[in-house]
């Protein structure tokens, strides 16, 4: 999993489905996630910031959820918590690393 990436567009990110990046509440509502939800997958929205530690201890979870076959189901939305404010606004996370 590549961390660190903060505006990465979904057309960039559609080499790796279970994997998208979202890069502004623009993107973020984008035929990607309507696909996730249209093909039945479980959507984990994992907001993170690189000063986090329990986002660095949860990374290891979220690598196995994308790269485990039991979990080919679940697609992972990865929103920057420092850098992609209109989504964070718009899920509503506070202060701690939030999955939703």
């Amino acid at each position: 999993m590549t961390t660190g990436l903060y505006s990465v567009s979904f057309k960039e990110a559609r080499g790796n489905r279970r994997l998208a990046f979202a890069g502004d509440l623009k993107s973020f509502e984008t035929k990607a996630f309507e696909a996730a939800q249209q093909a039945g997958t479980a959507i984990v929205v994992d907001v993170w910031a690189s000063w986090c530690p329990t986002c660095a201890a949860q990374e290891p979870i979220i690598e196995k959820l994308t790269s485990s076959p039991e979990f080919s189901s679940v697609t992972v939305f990865k929103v920057a918590f420092d850098k992609q404010k209109d989504v964070v606004q718009a899920l509503g996370p506070q202060r701690r690393s939030t999955l939703i």
